[in-house]
């Protein structure tokens, strides 16, 4: 959800440029791009879907980019979700995933009473991830971990997997 939020854009900012660091090749795809806010921070020829996937049919990507979106969903779609984005992989493709740590939730939930992050998206929130369960995504999925660590001090998660 794009935000008119101060602090709100500028974390997505930050998440953007964390993210870009690894992302490959010359195609990307952002998996809940909203309204492709990413694009500005990237050099590949630039795709993004929300509900609608009509963008998929007959594509494949170097990169897919789904940041600040696993958590909206149930756990179970996610793992349905990344199983039907790993045939839209080139190979050697990747995925990069960021999401919020359940260390985030109680300040998230503050900077909301705050006003400074946008209610409607935070509780839209279904699941907050940790290391184990994202590495259990990747590994279900048939995905090797390039890379899964914490990052903005801990209150979110960045995972690079690879087909």
């Amino acid at each position: 959800m794009e935000s008119t939020l101060p602090i709100e854009r500028r974390l997505q900012e930050l998440r953007f440029l964390e993210a870009r660091k690894h992302f490959r090749g010359s195609s990307l795809l952002d998996f809940g791009g909203n309204k492709g806010e990413l694009e500005k921070f990237v050099k590949q020829d630039y795709f993004f879907c929300n509900e609608d996937y009509s963008v998929l049919k007959g594509r494949k990507f170097d990169t897919i980019a789904i940041l600040a979106v696993i958590e909206h969903l149930e756990r179970p779609q996610v793992y349905e979700v990344i199983g039907m984005l790993k045939e839209h992989l080139n190979e050697h493709g990747r995925i990069v995933i960021t999401t919020p740590t359940s260390n985030a939730e109680a300040i998230l939930k503050l900077f909301v009473k705050l006003g400074l992050l946008d209610r409607e998206n935070m509780d839209e929130h279904r699941h907050y991830w940790n290391k184990p369960e994202l590495l259990d995504l990747a590994v279900k999925n048939g995905f090797s971990v390039k890379l899964c660590r914490p990052f903005e001090a801990g209150m979110n998660l960045l995972m690079v997997m690879e087909k």
